[in-house]
């Protein structure tokens, strides 16, 4: 039980995060900078218990579409073994 909620928790948490991005950035980016747009991301992120740098949020903005891409690890640390999960999120908004 314990290893399965140490796995468990990380991926529950980036699912929510994953949900959370696709609800706050479905509309049209006109409004925002790439720049605004990560903040937003990293403060997502810290919601969840997920530490992100600038470095781990690309953003982009191209003609009226907004592209994310956010890749960062978990250190799954069950005591005796520890594991480096990659977690990512891709998404680009409609035009």
């Amino acid at each position: 039980i314990y290893a399965g909620s140490q796995f468990g928790i990380p991926r529950l948490r980036h699912s929510s995060f994953e949900e959370r991005i696709s609800e706050s950035f479905a509309g049209n980016p006109q409004h925002l900078s790439a720049a605004e747009a990560q903040k937003q991301i990293i403060q997502i992120a810290t919601d969840f218990d997920i530490a992100l740098t600038p470095a781990q949020v690309k953003v982009v903005i191209f003609d009226n579409r907004l592209k994310i891409d956010v890749k960062y690890e978990k250190l799954i640390d069950l005591k005796v073994w520890q594991k480096t999960v990659p977690f990512s999120l891709r998404r680009e908004s409609a035009p």
